[in-house]
């Protein structure tokens, strides 16, 4: 929320990505997409995460 406050962002643009129950729920208290990430290689989840939002996945 802080950046979000110092920075133009975007939410309808913005993700987030968390391995928490509190991460996701962070995510939809600051009003932007929450993905969990469970296990596996990280960097595949993000560009899985990306592609989907892109393709309008809102988390």
């Amino acid at each position: 929320l802080t950046a979000m406050a110092e920075f133009p962002v975007k939410r309808e643009q913005s993700f987030l990505i968390g391995d928490k129950d509190t991460d996701i729920a962070a995510a939809r208290a600051a009003g932007i997409a929450g993905f969990k990430f469970r296990s596996g290689n990280l960097s595949e989840f993000a560009e899985w995460t990306l592609a989907s939002f892109e393709d309008g996945n809102r988390g």
